[in-house]
């Protein structure tokens, strides 16, 4: 009987924002020349998973690689979106989520007519994001997870001590296996479940890559440097600002480091679609 509520435990987990109400995750695939982008936007719940891999599998079946997961999602199941996770980085898929500028954040390049409050990627949202092969944007949002109340009512404080405990530790456990630095971990573990906590940029950037799959990738892609990145945004936040034109040195050096970050992400989408398509997969 106990596996039974552990069982319903896990797949019941969910994840919270600040009371925000959460619309019911939408995922697409959108064709781009010989690749797909599929994009997951609104609140994760049970049987997502098992949607979202039927179209990895249909894609890949297809020789369709996709170029990336597109996410914007405020949270939703914890347990479905570590399931999503698995595929994702099994199937050696990058995720993007949305970036901040100075003026702002952005949803560009997200679907029409979803709003710029809700561009972000939190809670269990987060959970999918660490699981992309290359991983991309910066609102990023991460806080405690939470039981159900009509779970806790029947039980003890310390099995509920205990419930809690076994939680934390399969999500650090999961956490450890996408290659999140510790101290991310932590944030998340001691952030209340009714409060938000948005990763900083030097975080979200330092995530960017992942260890594991860096020997795949290899030097031959070349990466901007950290102070080079925070140049990039930093002028190029300049750029779309309402009545601000960059000097005739600052645009040289933007459109710069523009050409080589372009020639960067290309090479890393390639050599990543090689993958998918010869059928590798992760551990």
């Amino acid at each position: 009987m106990r596996g039974k509520q552990i069982l319903f435990l896990l797949l019941s987990l969910i994840f919270i924002l600040n009371g925000r109400l959460l619309k019911a995750a939408q995922i697409d695939i959108f064709s781009m020349e010989d690749t797909v982008t599929i994009t997951l936007v609104g609140k994760i719940e049970k049987g997502d998973a098992d949607k979202f891999q039927k179209i990895v599998q249909d894609l890949r079946q297809k020789k369709r690689p996709v170029n990336m997961l597109t996410l914007a999602s405020s949270g939703g199941d914890a347990n479905e979106a570590m399931r999503i996770g698995k595929i994702v980085r099994k199937s050696f898929i990058p995720t993007h989520a949305p970036f901040a500028l100075d003026y702002g954040w952005t949803c560009n390049g997200y679907p029409p007519g979803l709003n710029d409050g809700d561009c972000d990627c939190a809670s269990a949202c987060f959970l999918i994001w660490v699981a992309g092969v290359y991983r991309m944007g910066n609102v990023l949002g991460v806080h405690r997870p939470y039981f159900l109340d009509e779970y806790l009512e029947d039980l003890s404080e310390s099995e509920v001590q205990k419930d809690y405990s076994l939680l934390y530790e399969r999500i650090r456990s999961y956490l450890k296996n996408m290659d999140v630095p510790e101290h991310v971990i932590d944030e998340m573990l001691n952030t209340e479940s009714d409060e938000i906590t948005y990763l900083d940029w030097y975080t979200a950037k330092s995530m960017e890559s992942v260890p594991s799959i860096n020997e795949l990738v290899g030097t031959s892609c070349l990466r901007l440097t950290v102070k080079e990145e925070m140049d990039y945004w930093r002028l190029l936040a300049k750029q779309l600002e309402d009545k601000i034109t960059l000097s005739r040195s600052e645009n040289f050096y933007f459109n710069f480091l523009k050409k080589r970050k372009e020639k960067c992400n290309e090479c890393i989408r390639e050599k990543l679609q090689e993958a998918q398509l010869k059928g590798k997969t992760t551990s």
